[in-house]
């Protein structure tokens, strides 16, 4: 589908991907291994990824490599996939208003049945936790460190296969 630059200077190829009956978003890259944003619930039993994939427990958020993954109990939610970093980044957030300067003190996010991303503010790099039992539904605020003159930003940085619906966000000002 496409390539770009990547981060580390090598180019990143993006090809969608059929695998039984889905499509999947798959990014290859010069060095390491594979990145997929796919996964798949896990049998015990998929001989389709390889021993890097990571098996994921769907109740608790804890990922565990392949072969050291117990086969689940019937009973049991688990996903195998591939490690990777999938990031969301926000529009920047005007801050710099000359007439009234706004301070982001804290982002409201609404989740349905997600996994808890980490929180990363711009310009300055602070990371910050959600500390909520997974999967999680509902509206929590993350505390962010707002600056009055600089336009902001913010990044949800996920590196697990798990997912993460975010219906909303709204900020709360000084």
């Amino acid at each position: 589908m496409a390539v770009l630059p990547g981060a580390d200077g090598n180019d990143d190829v993006y090809l969608a991907v059929e695998r039984g009956g889905a499509y999947f978003l798959e990014t290859l890259r010069e060095a390491g291994a594979v990145y997929l944003d796919s996964f798949e619930r896990w049998t015990g039993t998929n001989q389709d990824y390889s021993d890097d994939a990571l098996v994921l427990d769907g109740a608790t958020g804890a990922a565990r490599p392949k072969p050291l993954a117990p086969a689940p109990a019937e009973d049991a939610v688990m996903w195998i996939g591939y490690p990777y970093v999938s990031r969301a980044r926000s529009m920047p957030v005007l801050a710099n208003n000359r007439m009234k300067p706004n301070n982001i003190k804290t982002l409201l996010v609404r989740f349905l049945d997600s996994f808890m991303p980490t929180i990363k503010s711009l310009p300055n790099g602070a990371t910050d936790t959600i500390p909520r039992k997974e999967p999680f539904s509902g509206v929590t605020g993350v505390p962010f460190p707002g600056v009055w003159d600089t336009d902001v930003m913010f990044e949800f940085i996920h590196d697990k296969p798990a997912g993460c619906k975010i219906l909303a966000i709204s900020a709360e000002v000084n």
